[in-house]
């Protein structure tokens, strides 16, 4: 019976690996939900790997030990699959069944946190001082309730935003409608409690609850539930919560946000957090009926965190009527072009509600800037069209070379294949500006457009022989491209939503100071296109780069185009 059990246990652990392996090689955010218990359970295990074999991890290095920890753990799940399981294996198999998300160990757990917060509360109510281990316990009680929630290691850091749920309560046949109870999103709580001598405010989060009729025409789950809070339809909190629940109201908030904002310069106790605090409650409470003081807060411009913060808001609700003056900002000019970037933010957030007549007609007009962020909110439409197409491609044969570039990769994130778009970015490839070309050739290796690659393979040769341009060109020509951008800290990037600015910048920085490795050039771009095509004819030329400043580059598409891992290969010759 053991022997079936380790069986089990070692397919369990081979498919899980083999699934992990898989979306390292391919993020996809819907597969990684689907598979996220197991995967999970697999990095309890890897985690273990790296605590037992910590004095390896430092001499051979990362990627190094990881490769060897997969192939060590396929390994170990072949032994026990074939029934070879030795004493050391059997032990890491335990550690791979606890690691497993069952709900009988939380809920044990959770009886335990129960108690513990009894105590401590019956320790404030008695004025009793609190131990050392009770302040740390106390502090990594954000933690543990992670766990609780089933957030492994550090994964609560980038939690789900799936906290609102509800449930059905009573059925009235007489008005045919529910009574729902639900959660809302989490709200701040206040306490002021004595600390020695004297008192201390206290905030934490609670939770928010609601009791509300809805018509059996519109049946809420939690998934209709949760967006209508996106939507900011949260019902009101019952009628006892009035004697200690507040709320105040978004016009309200605004006006604590102007007086907040305005100390930011003159006082050195300015805390950005309550900043943030300030807009979250908006976001949560603000309503279609709030655009109109939205839009008017919004217009007047500001810090690039309070505008981010708004257009998260605004992007939420209807603001169709406001379609227009939302364009208008977009070419207005800010500082580090907050409010244009901010303008766009609004239309990304749902871009199933933006008529696009309005960009196309009016986009050879507009500033090159405002022709960037064009091109990149029409990449969003859910349904593009010939029209957006068309302007796209005039918009890859821009004078600009920042326009040119963001048509290009516009180009592959709205998902033009089709003939005429890859004869545009083929063309392109020869442009003048070699950031520019090598987004071209990063935009066909994405779209899959198999068609293109001899065309690539050829380029390659040729652009192998003329890198010669002058690291003060290649540093001029990467400025274009990345000056309007600077998205590395905004966690919404407009104009670089695939983060290529580091590489670009690295590129013209490692020209001109005459670094040895070229960190990103239009030859790395072609090298890494053969590589997402699987274009087999490319492998005697890819070879032929070992030893060469693009000898990263040409092992990973080796990899990618043979299926294997090319690596071995490569050091060998």
């Amino acid at each position: 019976k053991q022997s079936d059990e380790l069986r089990i246990l070692g397919a369990d652990m081979a498919r899980q690996a083999r699934q992990g392996g898989g979306l390292q090689k391919s993020p996809d955010l819907d597969e990684y939900e689907k598979l996220e218990e197991g995967l999970a359970q697999l990095n309890v295990l890897e985690n273990l790997y790296y605590e037992s074999n910590y004095a390896e991890t430092r001499a051979l290095g990362w990627q190094n030990v990881e490769q060897k920890m997969h192939a060590d753990i396929k390994a170990l799940a072949i032994r026990c699959t074939n029934g070879r399981a030795n004493e050391a294996d059997t032990r890491m198999l335990r550690q791979f069944f606890n690691g497993r998300q069952d709900i009988v160990r939380p809920m044990n757990d959770f009886a335990t946190v129960c108690d513990r917060l009894a105590a401590l509360a019956r320790k404030s109510l008695n004025n009793e001082t609190l131990t050392e281990d009770d302040a740390g316990w106390i502090r990594n009680y954000g933690t543990t309730l992670a766990g609780l929630h089933f957030y492994s290691g550090n994964s609560y850091e980038v939690p789900e935003d799936n906290f609102p749920i509800v449930t059905r309560i009573f059925y009235n046949a007489t008005t045919d409608s529910t009574l729902y109870a639900g959660l809302a999103r989490p709200q701040a709580l206040y306490i002021i409690i004595p600390a020695g001598h004297s008192f201390q405010l206290y905030r934490g989060a609670v939770m928010t609850y609601r009791e509300f009729v809805q018509p059996n025409s519109k049946l809420l789950d939690d998934d209709s539930w949760r967006e209508m809070i996106a939507n900011g339809q949260t019902p009101p909190p019952p009628r006892f919560t009035a004697s200690f629940y507040a709320q105040a109201g978004v016009g309200e908030l605004l006006e604590k946000l102007t007086n907040l904002t305005a100390r930011r310069v003159s006082e050195e106790d300015f805390n950005y957090g309550d900043v943030q605090t300030i807009l979250w409650q908006i976001n949560s409470s603000a309503m279609d009926k709030d655009l109109p003081i939205l839009m008017k807060y919004f217009a007047q411009g500001g810090s690039g965190d309070v505008l981010d913060g708004l257009s998260d808001t605004i992007g939420r609700l209807h603001w169709r009527p406001y379609q227009n003056q939302i364009i208008g900002m977009i070419s207005s000019p800010s500082p580090d072009n907050a409010m244009s970037k901010a303008a766009a933010r609004i239309f990304i957030e749902n871009p199933g509600c933006l008529d696009p007549t309005a960009l196309i007609s009016n986009f050879a007009q507009q500033p090159p800037r405002a022709r960037r962020i064009y091109c990149a909110i029409l990449s969003h439409l859910p349904q593009q069209t010939d029209g957006t197409r068309k302007m796209l491609l005039r918009a890859l044969q821009d004078p600009i070379a920042g326009v040119r570039w963001q048509a290009a990769l516009a180009i592959k994130n709205a998902g033009w294949n089709d003939t005429q778009s890859q004869a545009a970015l083929i063309e392109a490839l020869d442009d003048t500006n070699e950031y520019v070309a090598a987004e071209a050739a990063y935009s066909l290796g994405q779209l899959r457009a198999t068609d293109t690659a001899p065309v690539l393979l050829s380029k390659l040769g040729i652009a192998l022989q003329s890198s010669n341009k002058p690291p003060e060109e290649l540093h001029e020509q990467a400025t274009e491209i990345v000056s309007d951008i600077r998205e590395l800290n905004e966690p919404v990037a407009v104009l670089d939503p695939d983060r290529q600015e580091i590489r670009i910048d690295l590129g013209g920085t490692a020209a001109i100071f005459g670094m040895s490795r070229r960190t990103y050039d239009l030859s790395t771009a072609l090298i890494e296109a053969l590589g997402d095509l699987r274009y087999k004819p490319a492998v005697d030329t890819l070879s032929k780069l070992h030893g060469t400043v693009y000898d990263f580059e040409a092992t990973e598409a080796l990899g990618n185009l043979t299926g294997t891992n090319a690596e071995p290969q490569l050091l060998s010759e």
